[in-house]
């Protein structure tokens, strides 16, 4: 038999332990868009190296869409009404075509990459998440424009496009 204090003190546990299992996400912040951005030019600086093969970048840009992407919502934009009536397979096929094409078409673009910096200009918040707004400083050119819209997926920020020069990724 409990007395009431022990059967209190077990309550009282049992409530701070619900607490903290059950309390909500944090929301994203600015810092928290400012800092994937960066992230993610650490990680493109970092694939840019001549010692790596095709093989380690093409692993490593597919470890990024994984880590730091929403593929599933961007294939989803992209296939638009189509989606709906594409059974799983496809939308699986799907998927991985996006993937396989938009990994060659990176691990291409780290062959030209000469020490460009990007800087972020401006964040501004969306209903689910933000745009971030950035410009990569060129040699010899005007600095490029690059947009990267982050939505909120589950308690982390994902890029579900990256507009460059105007040209979205999703669309494109």
């Amino acid at each position: 038999m409990f007395s009431r204090r022990s059967l209190f003190t077990v309550i009282a546990a049992a409530t701070l332990a619900l607490g903290l299992v059950t309390s909500p996400a944090r929301a994203a912040t600015e810092a928290d868009a400012r800092a994937l951005v960066q992230s993610l030019e650490g990680e493109a600086v970092g694939m840019a190296s001549k010692n790596l093969s095709q093989a380690d970048r093409e692993k490593r840009v597919r470890q990024l869409l994984a880590n730091h992407f929403d593929v599933p919502t961007i294939c989803q934009f992209i296939l638009s009404r189509h989606w709906r009536t594409a059974t799983p397979d496809q939308r699986r096929q799907f998927q991985q075509a996006f993937e396989d094409m938009t990994v060659l078409t990176w691990v291409r673009r780290f062959d030209d990459y000469g020490g460009q910096k990007l800087n972020v200009t401006k964040i501004s918040p969306e209903p689910d998440g933000f745009i971030t707004e950035t410009s990569i400083s060129r040699t010899g050119a005007p600095p490029m424009p690059v947009f990267w819209r982050m939505a909120e997926r589950d308690g982390h920020l994902r890029v579900t496009d990256i507009i460059v020069e105007g040209v979205s990724m999703a669309i494109t």
